[in-house]
């Protein structure tokens, strides 16, 4: 089984070398890194081609002529993933150097499509500040398209899983992000995926999320 992963950048240029580099240090390598850059407009364009001409064989970059938004991106970097599983990581949060690894072993022995894992939120100063899933949490596994629908993972925190590992060949059901959508289309997409496919839980903590003040988004 081959692994692709993917980052989106817009304007990253303070943590994206911090996320490329988190999956270059992986136990367990994948196959390719589709990065797409959304035309920023910092450094970030420098520091992924610095890291390109570093790793050619490796880190295939893609760098968006005009800016597509959050969506496009997602879908331009599926459907430049060749391997048989995929994951993915946005461009100011980083991995763990197990990630991989750990997911990859629990999936390929259970019958899931998509596995997820424990993590950590971290501040703008990078202190950690929470996680997703306590000791005694039992997180959704299985059919968990009624958790999903509902963002309701048994878990303290509350809020909803991050940068899953996923059979490539689910897209062919599934289909890609919706781009009518332009806020929680990783949500949408879910629900869409967890109405088909089953889902296994990595009590692992394999990555950390960045809270920032100013986002969209608290999961």
């Amino acid at each position: 089984m081959v692994i692709s992963t993917y980052i989106t950048c817009f304007n990253k240029g303070e943590y994206i070398g911090e996320a490329i580099q988190s999956i270059l240090n992986q136990t367990l390598q994948p196959e390719e890194i589709i990065i797409v850059d959304d035309r920023s407009t910092d450094c970030s364009r420098d520091i992924i081609t610095h890291y390109a001409k570093q790793y050619p064989s490796l880190i295939k970059p893609i760098f968006n002529i005009k800016n597509l938004g959050i969506v496009k991106c997602r879908n331009i970097a599926l459907r430049n993933c060749s391997g048989d599983l995929i994951t993915f990581l946005d461009g100011d949060d980083y991995f763990y150097q197990e990630k991989l690894e750990s997911e990859y072993n629990i999936l390929i022995k259970s019958d899931a499509h998509a596995v997820y894992s424990n993590f950590h939120y971290i501040n703008k100063k990078g202190h950690i500040i929470g996680k997703f899933a306590e000791e005694n949490d039992t997180p959704a596994e299985g059919n968990i398209f009624i958790n999903t629908f509902g963002r309701i993972y048994n878990t303290s925190s509350g809020n909803n899983y991050i940068y899953e590992m996923f059979y490539r060949n689910c897209l062919n059901e599934v289909g890609y992000y919706d781009p009518k959508i332009k806020l929680w289309e990783d949500w949408d997409f879910r629900i869409r995926f967890s109405q088909k496919f089953r889902y296994i839980f990595c009590p692992q903590i394999n990555m950390i999320y960045r809270k920032h003040s100013e986002g969209i988004s608290n999961l």
